[in-house]
C-alpha cells in the first residue's frame, strides 16, 4: 500500500475503531476502490459521531423552572418583578414576534427572547452559559440580545421623557421636597461605562482610572426617572465636552423655553458651564465666602439624585458593571436600552429598590466620574448664569438665616 493511501484509509478506519488490522497490512494489493471506501467510511463515521456530540442543553428551565419561580425569586433572577415583565412583554411583543420567519431559523418566541436577554443585562454571566440555561444556540441568542435592545431602543423616546405641563410642575415640587433650592427639574451627570479596550482607537476609550469605558450622560428627576439620556463618547472626553456634544445641549440651543419654560433650571457638578439653564457649585479655590460654601452643599445634596439613578441602573442591570462588548457601535444602544427598563421599572410603582441601589452604590464609587480632576480653564462660564446662581446663593442664605432665628 503506498504511504497517501495508507494515511488516509488509516484515519478513516482510525474514526472507526478498526485500524489495527489494517495498519498492520503492508501488502500491495490496495485500489482506488480501497480508498474509496475508505475516505466514505471516515465520512459516514464523523457524521454519526457529530450527531452523538449535538450540544446538550438545559431543556427544562424555561419551562418548567422559571413558572415555579416565586415572585420574590423571579426578581432576584430578573431584576424585576412579574407585573413589570408583564408590562415589558405587552410593550416590546410586536417588535420581537415573527423575525425568524423571515431570516429562515427556527422561531423563538417573545417570551424566550425577551427573557433571555433580561438575564444577560441582569447578571455577568456568558453567552454560552445563558444560551444553555434557555435551550438556545448561542448565535440565536445574539441575534434575540440585538433585536430586544434595539426594541427598547424604539421606545426611548416615549419612556424617556423631558417633563412638560402638569409633569414639569410635579417634578418641580418634587425636588423642592428634597432641598432648599427652587425651580430644579432635573440633575444631570456623567457616567463611566467600563468596556473591554476596543480594536480601533482604544487609546481615546482610556479613562484617567486607567481603565476603558464609555461615558453615560443623564439627567434625572428627584425619582431617579431619567428624563435625558446621551451615551457613547469615549471615556477620555471631559464631561464638558460631552455635555456641549449631546443631544440635549443642541436642542436647548435650538428652543430654550420648550425645556425651560419658566426660568427652571438643572443642577450639575463643578465639571458642568455656568448657564441660565444649568447651575454648577463654585470651585473651591480656597477663596470661597460662606454663603458660597453653603449653596454648594444645599446643590450637592439635592444634585445625589443623578448619583443614586446611576448606582440603581448598574445595581439592576450588573451587566453594565462592566459591559464585556467588542462592537462599539452596539455599546451605546445597550447602555440607552437599560436606561429604558430602568424607567420601565420605576414606572411600575411595585417594588422596594433598595437593594438593587445599595449593589449599584458600592459599585460605583471606584468608577464615578465625579472623582476626576476638572480641567478649569474647559468649563465655560456666562454671566446670565453667574448671576443667576448669585441670585441662588442669597436664597440659600436667606433660608439659612430663618432656620438660624427659630
Amino acid at each position: 500500500m503506498d504511504r497517501r493511501r495508507k494515511v488516509v484509509l488509516g484515519l478513516a478506519l482510525i474514526a472507526s475503531d478498526q485500524y489495527l488490522n489494517v495498519l498492520g497490512d503492508d501488502s500491495d494489493g490496495d485500489s482506488d476502490e480501497d480508498l474509496n471506501n475508505a475516505l466514505v467510511c471516515m465520512q459516514a463515521t464523523l457524521r454519526l459521531r457529530g450527531e452523538s456530540e449535538k450540544p446538550v442543553r438545559n431543556e427544562e428551565f424555561f419551562e418548567l423552572t422559571i413558572p415555579r419561580y416565586s415572585d420574590s425569586q423571579f426578581r432576584q433572577h430578573f431584576r424585576l418583578t412579574r407585573t413589570t415583565y408583564q408590562n415589558l412583554e405587552h410593550m416590546l411583543g410586536p417588535a420581537l414576534d415573527g423575525h425568524e420567519i423571515l431570516t429562515g431559523r427556527p422561531r423563538i418566541e417573545v417570551r424566550k427572547q425577551l427573557m433571555s436577554v433580561l438575564w444577560l443585562l441582569a447578571t455577568p454571566d456568558s453567552y454560552r452559559s445563558v444560551a444553555d440555561r434557555f435551550d438556545m444556540g448561542k448565535s440565536i441568542l445574539h441575534d434575540s440580545f440585538q433585536r430586544v435592545i434595539l426594541a427598547l431602543v424604539g421606545e426611548a423616546h416615549t419612556i424617556i421623557r423631558w417633563p412638560t405641563g402638569p409633569t414639569l410642575q410635579r417634578v418641580k415640587a418634587r425636588f423642592s421636597r428634597i432641598g432648599v433650592l427652587p425651580n430644579v427639574i432635573g440633575a444631570i451627570d456623567g457616567s463611566y461605562i467600563q468596556i473591554p479596550r476596543p480594536k480601533v482607537d482604544g487609546q481615546f476609550y482610556n479613562t484617567r482610572k486607567n481603565f476603558y469605558a464609555v461615558t453615560l450622560q443623564a439627567v434625572c428627576d428627584a425619582d431617579l426617572f431619567f428624563t435625558d439620556c446621551f451615551a457613547g463618547h469615549p471615556g477620555s472626553v471631559p464631561d464638558v465636552r460631552v455635555f456641549r456634544n449631546s443631544d440635549l445641549w443642541a436642542t436647548v440651543q435650538n428652543n430654550l423655553l420648550q425645556y425651560f419654560p419658566e426660568d427652571e433650571y438643572i443642577i450639575g457638578d463643578k465639571a458642568y458651564p455656568v448657564l441660565s439653564w444649568c447651575i454648577p457649585p463654585f470651585i473651591n479655590r480656597g477663596i470661597l465666602t460662606e454663603k458660597q460654601k453653603r449653596f454648594n452643599t444645599a446643590l450637592s445634596s439635592m444634585r445625589q439624585v443623578i448619583e443614586r439613578a446611576f448606582a440603581l441602573l448598574k445595581g439592576r442591570f450588573r451587566r453594565l458593571k462592566y459591559l464585556d462588548m467588542q462592537r462599539i457601535d452596539i455599546i451605546p444602544q445597550t447602555i440607552l436600552a437599560c436606561c429604558v427598563l430602568h424607567n420601565v421599572c420605576l414606572l411600575g410603582m411595585d417594588e422596594d429598590n433598595d437593594d438593587f441601589l445599595r449593589e449599584g452604590l458600592e459599585n460605583n464609587q471606584a468608577v464615578d466620574v465625579n472623582n476626576d480632576p476638572v480641567p478649569i480653564q474647559e468649563v465655560p462660564f456666562h454671566p446670565a448664569g453667574a448671576a443667576k446662581r448669585n441670585h441662588l446663593v442669597n436664597i440659600v442664605a436667606q433660608h439659612h438665616a430663618r432656620n438660624m432665628g427659630q
